[in-house]
């Protein structure tokens, strides 16, 4: 299995995406607007994505929607990267699914 590049390191995270982005609780609670998102996971992934891109994958996650949580966001950048690792939109899907059947496994133990 290909292991995912992804790796925490918000601190090199662009602030007007990640921190002001979210700057009071009823705008962390309501998620970021699709442009918004779109640039966070840009920023995340320390790469240029295109809008035509992310709603690619998003749509590959069936998550089209108009605002995005963090953890949304998350959850795209972890299919991101299998994607970029050289995996299918379709094995992407299930190994993102896999990963996070897998969290909830280990949180119900």
């Amino acid at each position: 299995m290909i292991q995912p590049s992804f790796t925490e390191h918000s601190e090199d995270i662009h602030p007007t995406t990640r921190f002001r982005a979210f700057e009071s609780p009823v705008e962390a609670e309501l998620g970021l607007k699709v442009d918004s998102a779109r640039q966070w996971v840009a920023d995340r992934l320390n790469r240029k994505v295109s809008t035509t891109t992310f709603y690619n994958w998003r749509s590959a996650l069936d998550f089209i929607q108009d605002r995005y949580s963090i953890e949304d966001l998350e959850a795209i950048c972890l299919f991101a990267s299998f994607v970029q690792a050289g995996e299918t939109l379709k094995s992407a899907r299930q190994l993102t699914d896999a990963h996070y059947q897998e969290l909830e496994r280990n949180n119900h133990a």
